[in-house]
C-alpha cells in the first residue's frame, strides 16, 4: 500500500508541473503539437493516478492522509481544470 502511495504523490505531483508549466508558457509555444502533447501526457498520468485509486480503495483502510483530504478529488480537479485549458 505505502508504494502505491507514494506513486500517487508523485503523480499528483506531476500534474502539478504540468498545469503550472502550461500556466507559464507564452501562446507562442502553445502550437497544436504542443497542446496534443501534454494532454497525451496528461491523460497518460491521469490513467495510472485513476488505477492506483482503484487500488488503494479495494485495501479498504480509510485511515490514511490520502484519504482523508480527499487527495483523489483533488487532483481530479486539477486534471479537469488542465484539461479545459488545453481543450
Amino acid at each position: 500500500m505505502e508504494d502505491l502511495l507514494s506513486k500517487q504523490q508523485q503523480l499528483n505531483g506531476v500534474i502539478e508541473q504540468l498545469y503550472c508549466n502550461f500556466k507559464k508558457d507564452g501562446l507562442e509555444r502553445k502550437t497544436g503539437d504542443y497542446i496534443r502533447k501534454r494532454l497525451e501526457k496528461l491523460n497518460k498520468y491521469w490513467q495510472k493516478y485513476q488505477n492506483n485509486h482503484l487500488k488503494l480503495c479495494g485495501y479498504g483502510d480509510r485511515s490514511h492522509d490520502y484519504f482523508v483530504p480527499e487527495q483523489f478529488d483533488t487532483t481530479k480537479e486539477r486534471y479537469e481544470h488542465v484539461r479545459s485549458m488545453t481543450s
